[in-house]
């Protein structure tokens, strides 16, 4: 009931509409509550934080600004476009208690490079004021999408703007939308495999086996609502899939045709193991050393949304993951037949790349977020690393103070290449949405999410393809986590001594005959493990904060050193002797 209301009141709202201002958001009758940001803003609903004046209403749209001047939030296609024949002029309410230039845009969602923009100033502190976008001469039937900067060009994180009563132009429906649902059964022992939509709920459309498992239909959807209010539920043998309940059907009205993919079966799962390395860390530099050998592999293979690729020769790749008491080891190797580097054109994602995404809400990983909703600063506790195909990753993000090693077989443009990543993350940096340090073991479950992006021409190419490890079906983990996989955390089976995380440091690493410590008040004793666990060195020293040690008599290899001082351990860290 509660859906067929909302298609109702969206339907009306979006598809009758005649001469005048249509209201496009009230957050009393109808929403626009799927705004996504960028540029470190968040969005959010909430109740009117001053019921006075021109707006009484009871709930609201809320912005806190990012990091960047440029940092904003934007709608995803409302299904139809902008008809300025008529009324060409957008009005919205504005509140704040900070005055600024408010940045209204209309613009293609699909491309985000045609647009029109207007600027008003909001100058009324502390009370509603109501600002008018006038887009005269702005090309009628051409935009489907709104974006919102608050206090543009200043970049002042942390502000918060609340708006209201988003009205305006005429709203041209959208077509209908052929939607073709491809459903794959790996191992092709389903016997029914069915879709139901939520505008016709109750409906199940039944899908088609070719033979092979591939399951298909297409079913066609009305355009004059907001695509991304569809949800859609699939049933294997009739039961309802977990991960595909109730799930955003992310396809866009007048686009004419969409696809909507989901895989299952063949052994594929959504929790990962990290493999408990102990004292035999990898060396974090872009070569497969013989410590990953145990860890499992779990491919990057799955084709996100509609986004296709040829076959496995287009672009594969799989990833891999450790952990010991000082944080997690990540491994990502993809192949590719066609690299596109980084350069001064466009924007990270349209560049050959691979993003890892991390989840350190234990015990609460399905909030419907992602980092993107804090500027992948990690203060939701989650946090992603989206470095392109290259070795420098000048780019890193501000928390990302951990290892990065790299290597690829060419860096040269449209040529075909394997690319090895590694990093190295300490637990330290990775806060859950509380500023808790995780305390790693077997018992705790983290969210994980490796993507690769393959973009096969200048510029980008005509699309934007990525492999996923699991969420093929579900948003992109940028803005929403909940559909990637989980990892649990293997069980030590090291009989050494627990490290605790280093509160010293080391150096030069690597070291060839000496070894310089620092920072280690009142250090008492000095001990180096090799990577099987044995004491190779046990030394006292007189309680200096930095002193040397002689490792010239040490193999060539991978080593732990922990130091411990007078009120008890200074923890380890790893070096390496050449």
């Amino acid at each position: 009931m509660k859906k067929g209301l909302l298609s109702l009141l969206l339907m009306t709202a979006f598809g009758l509409f005649t001469m005048g201002q249509v209201t496009f958001s009230d957050y009393e009758t109808v929403s626009l509550d799927g705004f996504l940001g960028f540029g470190g803003a968040t969005f959010s609903t909430e109740m009117n934080p001053n019921v006075t004046g021109i707006n009484t209403s009871d709930n609201v749209g809320k912005v806190v600004t990012g990091n960047e001047p440029w940092s904003g939030i934007y709608s995803g296609s409302l299904g139809g476009t902008f008809d300025f024949t008529t009324n060409s002029a957008f009005t919205m309410k504005v509140y704040s208690e900070n005055a600024g230039d408010v940045l209204f845009k209309c613009e293609i969602g699909a491309q985000n490079t045609t647009n029109t923009e207007i600027m008003a100033t909001y100058t009324d502190v502390g009370n509603w004021q109501e600002l008018t976008f006038d887009f005269s001469g702005g090309a009628s039937d051409t935009y489907d999408q709104i974006v919102l900067f608050f206090d543009m060009n200043v970049a002042d994180e942390g502000e918060e703007w609340y708006f209201d009563d988003i009205a305006g132009p005429d709203f041209t429906a959208g077509a209908d939308v052929d939607v073709t649902f491809q459903i794959t059964d790996l191992d092709n022992a389903a016997t029914t495999v069915e879709v139901e939509v939520s505008n016709d709920p109750g409906i199940m459309i039944a899908l088609t086996n070719d033979g092979a498992g591939v399951w298909t239909a297409t079913q066609t959807l009305p355009g004059n609502t907001f695509m991304d209010k569809y949800t859609w539920t699939l049933y294997v043998d009739g039961t309802a899939v977990a991960d595909v309940t109730e799930k955003s059907l992310g396809v866009a009205a007048g686009a004419g045709t969409a696809t909507v993919t989901h895989t299952f079966g063949g052994g594929l799962t959504d929790e990962a193991l990290a493999t408990y390395v102990g004292l035999d860390f990898p060396l974090i530099d872009g070569e497969i050393d013989f410590i990953w050998d145990d860890a499992t592999e779990y491919p990057i293979s799955l084709p996100f949304g509609a986004e296709t690729f040829t076959d496995a020769a287009d672009c594969n790749g799989y990833y891999k993951v450790g952990w010991d008491e000082t944080g997690l080891y990540i491994l990502v190797e993809v192949n590719d037949d066609y690299l596109y580097p980084a350069g001064d054109f466009g924007q990270p994602w349209e560049k050959d790349k691979i993003e890892v995404y991390l989840d350190m809400n234990v015990g609460d990983l399905k909030d419907g977020t992602g980092p993107g909703a804090t500027g992948n600063a990690g203060t939701n506790g989650h946090y992603q690393l989206a470095p392109a195909f290259l070795a420098d990753y000048t780019d890193g993000p501000g928390w990302f103070t951990g290892e990065r090693g790299y290597t690829a077989t060419t860096d040269v443009e449209g040529e075909a290449y394997t690319a090895i990543t590694e990093f190295f993350i300490p637990w330290d940096n990775i806060l859950d949405r509380n500023a808790n340090v995780i305390l790693p073991d077997e018992t705790i479950t983290l969210g994980i999410g490796v993507t690769i992006a393959d973009n096969d021409g200048v510029d980008g190419g005509n699309a934007r393809n990525r492999l996923v490890w699991v969420n093929a079906s579900d948003p992109e983990s940028w803005s929403n986590m909940d559909g990637c996989g989980t990892m649990m955390l293997e069980k030590s089976t090291v009989a050494v001594e627990k490290f605790e995380s280093a509160q010293f440091s080391v150096y030069p690493n690597p070291a060839s005959d000496i070894l310089y410590i620092r920072n280690a008040v009142d250090a008492r004793t000095v001990s180096v493990h090799n990577i099987l666990g044995a004491r190779v060195m046990n030394i006292s020293v007189d309680g200096g904060e930095s002193f040397s040690i002689n490792t010239s008599e040490l193999e060539r290899g991978i080593y732990m050193i922990s130091v411990k001082t007078e009120n008890g351990s200074a923890g380890h860290t790893k070096f390496v002797v050449e």
